[in-house]
């Protein structure tokens, strides 16, 4: 009985593998580039709007170890993210 479980257990957690969700920026549920990474899972896409994003949760981005991809809707000509750095308080 426990390795049936286990084996449904296994099942069930590789088959929500396979559904890679694309998470849109911004929206009412990802407001900045950062919330939409923080949920995101491995295989997911953060696809950012055009426009110019400053600010915190769109500056310092971090992917926290995860295998995602973050994209500009239409390239990066469309999409600026202004870190505002300075030497004083550089910026990633």
């Amino acid at each position: 009985m426990a390795r049936a479980l286990v084996l449904i257990a296994s099942f069930l957690l590789l088959a929500g593998l396979g559904r890679a969700t694309t998470l849109f920026v911004p929206s009412s549920e990802y407001p900045t580039i950062q919330s939409a990474i923080n949920v995101a899972l491995t295989g997911d896409t953060v696809l950012v709007a055009d426009g110019l994003y400053v600010g915190a949760g769109n500056r310092d981005i971090d992917a926290n170890g995860k295998d995602i991809v973050l994209r500009s809707e239409n390239g990066p000509e469309a999409t600026i993210i202004d870190c505002q750095g300075s030497e004083i308080q550089p910026r990633r």
